[in-house]
């Protein structure tokens, strides 16, 4: 299946995209599609455990299941002032 996965603040700069579509397998839950993409961008693994996730807009827990068609939006930690 396809999903789009969006990426933001220090994660895209980190990984050079802020949004691609790739090939995940069927019936894949959002923490077996991180593990597919760090698998594919090693970059991730320094970031990978402190991501929120979002799929279509809404904050769901690792073991979501992914559909096709999804955006899952990674959100990385945001510290400020």
């Amino acid at each position: 299946m396809i999903i789009t996965i969006v990426t933001f603040a220090q994660l895209a700069d980190q990984l050079g995209w802020k949004r691609i579509e790739l090939e995940m397998p069927d019936n894949i839950t959002v923490a077996q599609a991180i593990d597919e993409l760090t698998h594919r961008e090693p970059a991730m693994a320094t970031t990978r455990d402190r991501l929120a996730t979002a799929v279509n807009l809404a904050y769901v827990a690792p073991d979501h299941y992914l559909e096709p068609g999804d955006e899952l939006a990674l959100i990385p930690p945001v510290s400020g002032g």
